[in-house]
Order: C-alpha cells, then sequence, then structure tokens
C-alpha cells in the first residue's frame, strides 16, 4: 500500500527505514550525551588523569639520607627556586618532603598522582646528570635552613595565600624559626616561592587531604622527640593548630570563651544546638585541633560546614573586626524564667560542651 502526500510518494518500507534511522540518531545521541556525562564526572574524580593517561611526567628526586648534606635535597631546592612550571614544582616539593621524611615517599608519590603527575626517580647518582647542574653550582645547606625549608613548605599546604597576607605572613614566619633555631642572619632563607606559585602548591598538593593528615601524624609523633628539629617542629605544631577551621575558632572565640549573652538570643538557638554538637565532636576527637583532617573520612565532617551557623558567624565577625561593636557584647544577660530560658538553657549547654574538656584555642 503507498500513501499519497502532494508530489510525494512515500511507501511503507521508507517510512519503516525514517522511522527506524530517527530511532538510531536519538539512540546515539542519548549515548553522546551519557558518555559526556561520564567524562564530566571522571573529571572530578582522582582516578582522571590515570585512566585517560593524562599524567604530567616531572622529575622526583629521592635519597636515603635525611640530612642537608644531601645532593639530592639540595639540588631539588635549588630547581625549586627556578621552576615555573605547576607540576613540576609540586614534584620538587615531594622531593623535599620525601627527603626529609623517607616514610612519607608512598604518600607523597600518591598525592602527587592525585593532581596529574606521574613521578620519575632520580636517585643521587643521577641527579647531576639529569638536573643539568655542575656540583659548584649547589651549594651547602645547614641544619637549620634544611629545617625551615621544610617547614616553610609545610606552611604552605595549610596557609591560603593572598597578595595581602603572603609576604608578611610568610616573611614573619621565617624570622620566628630563624630565632628558633638561633641562626644570626634573617638573610639566609628567603621565600623561596612566588605567591603565584604557593597558591599552585596549596590548591595541588594542600588539596590532599590524606597526604596533609599523614604530615600532621608525623608532626604529632616527633613534637615531644629529641631531635635538632624539635623546635622547629613544635612552632609547626603550634601554628597550625586549628588549620582551617576559621567557622569554628571565630564563634568560640567571640561569643563562648567571651561568655557573651549574644549567644542567649532566641534567633541564635538554633545554631547554637549545632555548635554544641561540634564542639562535642571535637572535644571526643584525639586531636581536637586537627580534627579538619583527622574528620575528613568520617560522618563528622560536616560539622565544620559554615552553612550550618551563618549567623553566629556574622555575628562573631561583627564582635572580632568591628571596633565600633564593643557594645555588642554589652547586652543583658537573660534572666531565669523569662520567655528565653530555654535559650539560656541552651548556652549553658554549649558553654558545658566547651569546658568539659581542658582544650582551649592557642594564640
Amino acid at each position: 500500500m503507498e500513501h499519497q502526500n502532494p508530489g510525494v510518494i512515500v511507501t511503507d518500507n521508507e517510512t519503516d527505514n525514517r522511522r527506524r534511522r530517527t530511532r538510531t540518531a536519538n539512540q546515539l545521541y542519548a549515548n553522546q550525551q551519557i558518555q559526556q556525562a561520564a567524562v564530566q564526572r571522571a573529571k572530578k574524580s582522582k582516578s582522571y588523569f590515570r585512566d585517560q593517561g593524562f599524567k604530567r611526567s616531572c622529575l622526583f628526586f629521592t635519597s636515603s639520607l635525611r640530612d642537608p648534606r644531601s645532593l639530592s635535597f639540595r639540588a631539588a631546592y635549588i630547581r625549586l627556586l627556578e621552576c615555573d612550571d605547576a607540576h613540576q614544582m609540586c614534584a620538587y616539593v615531594g622531593s623535599l618532603f620525601h627527603m626529609f621524611v623517607p616514610d612519607l615517599k608512598e604518600n607523597v608519590i600518591e598525592a602527587l598522582s592525585n593532581c596529574g603527575i606521574e613521578v620519575t626517580e632520580v636517585d643521587s647518582d643521577a641527579v647531576l646528570r639529569i638536573s643539568g647542574l655542575e656540583l659548584e653550582d649547589i651549594p651547602s645547606i645547614t641544619r637549620s635552613e634544611f629545617g625551615i625549608i621544610w617547614a616553610y613548605c609545610i606552611l604552605c599546604l595549610f596557609k591560603n595565600p593572598s597578595v595581602i597576607n603572603y609576604k608578611n605572613y610568610m616573611s614573619s614566619r621565617i624570622a620566628e624559626l630563624l630565632g628558633l633555631v638561633h641562626t644570626p642572619s634573617a638573610e639566609q632563607v628567603k621565600i623561596p616561592l612566588r605567591l603565584e606559585h604557593a597558591k599552585n602548591l596549596r590548591q595541588m598538593l594542600g588539596s590532599q587531604e590524606k597526604f596533609c593528615k599523614e604530615v600532621l601524624v608525623f608532626i604529632i609523633n616527633n613534637v615531644n622527640k629529641s631531635s635538632f628539629l624539635r623546635s622547629t617542629i613544635q612552632y609547626l605544631d603550634r601554628i597550625l593548630a586549628w588549620s582551617n577551621m576559621s567557622s569554628f575558632t571565630i564563634i568560640f572565640e567571640s561569643l563562648i570563651m567571651t561568655k557573651s549573652p549574644v549567644i542567649y538570643e532566641r534567633f541564635l538557638r538554633a545554631e547554637a544546638l549545632k555548635f554544641a554538637d561540634t564542639v562535642e565532636a571535637i572535644c571526643a576527637s584525639d586531636y581536637p585541633q586537627y580534627f579538619r583532617y583527622f574528620a575528613a573520612w568520617t560522618d563528622h565532617m560536616h560539622l565544620l560546614d559554615r552553612n550550618r551557623f551563618p549567623m553566629s558567624i556574622a555575628v562573631a565577625e561583627k564582635i572580632k573586626y568591628d571596633t565600633s561593636s564593643t557594645s555588642v557584647n554589652k547586652k543583658r544577660e537573660p534572666r531565669s524564667g523569662g520567655k528565653f530560658v530555654q535559650s539560656s538553657q541552651t548556652c549553658n549547654e554549649v558553654q558545658r560542651s566547651c569546658y568539659k574538656t581542658n582544650f582551649f584555642l592557642r594564640d
């Protein structure tokens, strides 16, 4: 049978073929969309670079000596100062971490792999040949400088640099470290990385929470051990405490430690209860000051989310940073039996949670 259209004769077979072609085209389009969506999801996964073969090959200097006299350490540091490539820069920093703490080698390589870096290991025997450096181009590094360089790299992992704070922050930290290790001249160790390179290091290696956790574990385990770097490690332990927990620390400092009457207000009651849960979880942690990293793979990670207490943060920031806001903390504390009794009980609950252990924010 034939279907007659003006000027066109279409048979049943032709109609079926068109329908099949249309269905096939639609199916191909749908498959393409599914594949594109899968690629987009894969880009967000750690295995993307490995699965697609998009890793960058970078030099990774190794040495069995944890000593500033190590040729590999000095060569990696010299090349780090001259490097302009973000991936290779991270590989050089990873080399420094490995040579300072040999046990971190596998963690370093895994973190670099997650950043899309495939390392090419270079041992001490091949350093000069591969790096292109001459022996006279590689100056000696004292033990004190060795520790300060390592401490600087650790600070870059945890510090979020900006144009405003980077130079002053790092200069003051290096000066303090030089004083701790009794180095006479502050000119011996300068800030190794420019701001944009420090940002790259923070965004790449600093985003690898498992690696950062292992670095903190090393600091915790060695903070009281006798070594030539004991003062440096103790300094890092103090500086890194409460890193990346600003939503918690600003509320704790401005509202809880000051016993601010603002937290009695009804509009903060729900957030005060949430904050009490956060405090309880932090108090129960083995290392409260590093909760941000030790809770990274637990159900407690969401407790530090700023969206849980936005109004409390806004009030705390007003009190802390606005010099004209001193009157905020002068409100009368509500009396028992009034309409704020429930809020008052909430406040007391938070304070009991805060003080039930003897952990306090460090300066």
